[in-house]
This record gives C-alpha cells, sequence and structure tokens, in this order.
C-alpha cells in the first residue's frame, strides 16, 4: 500500500527522444487517465495515477536539466543551442522524461489498466 513516486531524473522513469532539423519545433502532448481501472467489470476500483512530462532540447540526455512542460502539452524548438550550427550537425535530438507516482490503496486482485499517449507532431 501507498504512494509509489518515480522522481524526474530517476533510473526508472521513461526517456523518449525525438530527432528532427535543428530548426524544427514540435508540438508534444502527453495525454493520461486519472486512474488506473480494473479490466474486471465488476471491480470498480481504481489506482490514482500522476504522470509528468519533461524535456531536454540542448542536445544532450540529462534529466538534470530538463524544464518540466506544464499542462503535459507545448510547443517546443528542437535545439535550443546558441552556438553556430555546422553542416555536419544540422539533425538534433530532443529527450522527453515520463515520471510521477501511483498510489495503491486497499483494492481487490486483478488486472488494472490505461491508455497513456504521447504524441509528437512535427512543425
Amino acid at each position: 500500500f501507498g504512494t509509489r513516486t518515480i522522481a524526474l531524473g530517476d533510473i526508472n522513469m521513461g526517456i523518449f527522444s525525438i530527432k528532427a532539423y535543428h530548426t524544427q519545433s514540435v508540438i508534444i502532448t502527453l495525454d493520461t487517465p486519472e486512474a488506473l481501472t480494473s479490466i474486471n467489470p465488476a471491480i470498480d476500483d481504481l489506482i490514482p495515477l500522476d504522470l509528468e512530462i519533461a524535456f531536454n532540447n540542448t542536445g544532450v540526455n540529462n534529466a538534470s536539466n530538463a524544464t518540466i512542460l506544464e499542462n503535459k502539452s507545448g510547443f517546443i524548438s528542437i535545439y535550443d543551442g546558441d552556438e553556430e550550427i555546422s553542416q555536419s550537425e544540422i539533425w538534433k535530438e530532443m529527450y522527453l522524461y515520463i515520471y510521477g507516482s501511483i498510489e495503491i490503496g486497499n483494492i481487490r486482485n486483478g488486472v488494472y489498466t490505461g491508455d497513456i499517449i504521447l504524441s509528437i507532431e512535427y512543425d
């Protein structure tokens, strides 16, 4: 019982990378359910779920320098560096970090599920 938290930077967080031309931007949206539900329709127990998303668009996979994406969505430049880009460096990588918590209460045994949808739209 209790809350299980995976913090930003935790080894168990989800990490995704997006590669694009250095001047491109992306629209990112993370849709999550408020709770996981049982696959058994006779069970109405819930497991509350609270997930967040952060990004690092410096080209380095480092959650310590990540920016939290407010409201789990946003329009972001794929690369936020100031230095001049050479022809061999025109493709850049952005990193997304998924983290959060679930709260396990006194629930009945079973399989609990929910759909988590991470949408990336290139602009």
